[in-house]
């Protein structure tokens, strides 16, 4: 079954959590996550280039990694609705998410094209 991860932005977590996931990787840059709230400048700046360091690292542990920069507008689930679609992607995987007005929007999104799921326990808090 042909399967996507999706990380977040808040999931750069150690290898050895994302070893048994899929080769296909999501990740993108999101714009209302920046505006959100009035972030410093600098926080925003570090999570960006976070996230930019952790996708060239996955690209070198040979994971595929489907990678979308910030743009002025909201993207990450149009983006991720194009990987899923043109990658006919049969299943996702992802690590629970915290903002649950977030979670709602890709669940509907997933069963809107018919996935399967698979959520795994964050080791964020352990």
């Amino acid at each position: 079954m042909k399967t996507l991860s999706v990380i977040l932005g808040n999931q750069l977590f150690d290898f050895k959590y994302y070893r048994n996931l899929s080769s296909d990787v999501f990740m993108c840059e999101d714009y209302e996550l920046c505006t959100h709230f009035k972030y410093h400048k600098h926080k925003i700046l570090h999570f960006l280039l976070s996230m930019r360091e952790y996708r060239d690292y996955l690209i070198s542990k040979n994971k595929r990694v489907n990678y979308f920069e910030i743009q002025s507008k909201p993207q990450f689930v149009s983006k991720l609705g194009e990987v899923i679609r043109k990658g006919k992607f049969q299943k996702v995987q992802f690590y629970e998410i915290e903002d649950k007005f977030f979670e709602k929007k890709l669940l509907d999104l997933f069963q809107e094209i018919d996935l399967e799921i698979e959520v795994f326990d964050s080791p964020m808090f352990l």
